[in-house]
């Protein structure tokens, strides 16, 4: 029997749960939360009310409850980590730029400025392909690139979790290490983007596209999307969606060629797209890099000595086999 066709344990529960039936239960256990929420959503809605931001987290959260509802049990823990890791990441960077420390500015303009031989890359970028109150093809994709931070990570965890547990469990721990060395970071040296550079006459010529452009459509959308995501203005340093995109490439390319062709091309597009709308500078994507690079050696170097023991222990198992076969015979 090939060794491919044979499943083991955990992967035949994995599949059973993913079964109608096993589906159909975990739906059944979310039927309560999802009621309470649309409820909510509808009773501020009729109400003429705004929302309030956590609600409507809680509702994008449900997803993801549901899926650590459907897992078994080792999984469902490690489902239950990253959801409330991430959920309380996200609160703390959005109140982290209430530190005393004074905003640092020049560092990174400097930097960036030697790396474009002279011309920081953004300025450069947007004289050349921007044109204030016109937005383009181009911007637009810039930005929905840029938008992706906020749920491909997510989906990248689920199919982890639907096709290598064990890579998606590490995957997990990089994610919540990247992101929480990533807000020490900048509690601890908070740093200004291009745009807000360009907002307060550090650097002339930089404009904020994704505010120029969403809220030319709808200021109160703009404000509104601006506290859902719970954003940090002065969280620059390292970039955490260049870490986050590195770190999703260098997971596929545990996977195959081809996934690890795919994921560096996000991870590179999505660095295009943040020096070009302004929200971090060259060096901010190079120190994420790094960061999501020392996460994930750190964090699979038990995973490739334990791997290197099964190896060894399969061979002497293998050759212990063998030996009883031969004097067996």
């Amino acid at each position: 029997m090939p060794t491919s066709s044979i499943e083991t344990g955990p992967e035949r529960s994995l599949r059973r749960r993913l079964t109608r039936r096993g589906l159909a239960l975990a739906a059944r256990k979310m039927l309560g939360p999802v009621v309470l929420v649309i409820g909510l959503l509808v009773v501020f809605t009729v109400s003429g009310w705004v929302v309030p931001p956590y609600l409507f987290l809680l509702a994008l959260a449900l997803p993801l409850i549901g899926i650590a509802l459907v897992a078994g049990r080792k999984d469902r823990l490690t489902w239950t980590a990253y959801i409330l890791g991430f959920v309380a990441f996200a609160y703390l960077r959005a109140v982290a730029d209430g530190t005393p420390i004074p905003v640092a500015y020049d560092y990174v303009i400097v930097a960036d400025r030697w790396l474009g031989g002279g011309v920081v890359p953004t300025v450069a970028m947007q004289a050349r392909f921007y044109e204030l109150g016109n937005p383009s093809v181009w911007d637009y994709y810039t930005l929905l690139t840029h938008f992706t931070y906020f749920f491909v990570p997510h989906l990248f965890a689920f199919a982890l979790w639907t096709h290598n547990r064990g890579l998606f469990r590490r995957y997990v721990v990089s994610a919540l290490a990247t992101y929480y060395v990533g807000l020490v970071a900048c509690v601890l040296l908070p740093t200004a983007p291009p745009w807000l550079a360009g907002q307060t006459g550090a650097l002339a010529h930089v404009f904020r596209i994704a505010e120029d452009v969403y809220a030319g459509a709808s200021v109160e959308a703009y404000d509104y999307a601006y506290a859902v995501a719970g954003t940090n203005a002065v969280a620059a340093m390292p970039s955490l969606h260049q870490a986050i995109a590195a770190l999703i490439a260098l997971a596929t390319m545990r996977i195959h060629p081809v996934a690890a062709a795919l994921g560096w091309a996000y991870a590179i597009t999505m660095g295009v797209a943040l020096v070009y709308t302004g929200e971090h500078y060259v060096v901010d994507l190079l120190a994420g890099v790094l960061l999501a690079w020392g996460v994930w050696r750190v964090v699979n170097r038990p995973a490739r000595g334990a791997q290197s023991c099964e190896e060894s222990s399969g061979t002497s198992g293998a050759g212990r086999r063998g030996s009883v076969t031969a004097r067996t015979r």
